[in-house]
């Protein structure tokens, strides 16, 4: 969604964040490739997520 170089910068700045990439997507990665976008936001959220009854 945003240039590779802002994309890590901002990774960079902000604590415990994590940067990801879609190879081969195209500018609009969340239409683009949705698989791979919600896997990586899955990724991303399982530490925080629990199962609820």
């Amino acid at each position: 969604m945003v240039p590779a170089a802002w994309r890590d910068r901002l990774a960079r700045l902000l604590p415990h964040a994590r940067a990801a990439a879609v190879p081969g997507a195209a500018h609009n990665v969340a239409t683009t490739a949705p698989v791979e976008v919600a896997a990586a936001v899955r990724a991303l959220l399982s530490p925080s997520l629990r199962k609820v009854p």
